[in-house]
């Protein structure tokens, strides 16, 4: 399957020989045991493939906060909170439930995401995955990012709340709506 899954055919005779002199079958028998596997594994990916979507239901591309943050909680790096509330920051039902998949398992995600997404989500998955710091302070960097996206959790909540006290002038309403206000203050906008 590796050699296959190269793109350069130099490579894929090189790798070739190389296994052809540890194991003593010809170079031929391998190019075809090969094929036959690949052919295999991609008849099963096909049949693995979550059913189709509309364009309009694909993940958009994701801002840089969101994939770093996600990859962080993927790597699981020690200084991640699993806990955090930013699911309501998160842009699209893929996101929110690679959120959650991350919180259920926390530091060992990584190790687990491919029973739990189909092959055309774990292309985003490893787009996510793939999304590194680039830096020295990474701790620092994504503590910042959490603060924005519980930040942005809140104003997603209090736009809700804002929207029911309209047509119910429920005081419990008002009264959250100024509890995250006060939040949000605390933790210091990000606008």
């Amino acid at each position: 399957k590796t050699v296959i899954a190269l793109d350069n055919p130099i490579e894929q005779e090189q790798y070739l020989n190389y296994i052809a002199g540890m194991t003593g079958f010809s170079v031929e028998v391998l190019k075809r045991q090969a094929l036959l596997e690949s052919a295999v594994a991609v008849t099963l990916a096909e049949e693995r493939k979550a059913p189709q979507f509309d364009v309009a239901d694909k993940p958009a591309e994701y801002d840089n906060d969101t994939r770093l943050y996600l990859s962080c909680l993927l790597w699981g790096h020690d200084y991640v909170d699993y806990t955090a509330n930013v699911m309501g920051a998160m842009p699209d039902d893929f996101t929110r439930r690679l959120l959650g998949f991350c919180k259920k398992y926390g530091n060992q995600s990584l190790k687990y995401c491919d029973t739990e997404f189909f092959d055309d989500e774990l292309a985003a998955v490893n787009d996510i995955v793939g999304y590194k710091f680039v830096g020295n302070d990474c701790e620092r960097t994504f503590k910042d990012i959490e603060r924005k996206l519980i930040i942005k959790a809140m104003n997603e909540e209090m736009k809700a709340y804002k929207e029911r006290y309209k047509s119910t002038s429920c005081l419990d309403d008002l009264q959250h709506i100024q509890e995250l206000a006060y939040k949000i203050k605390s933790l210091g906008s990000t606008k």
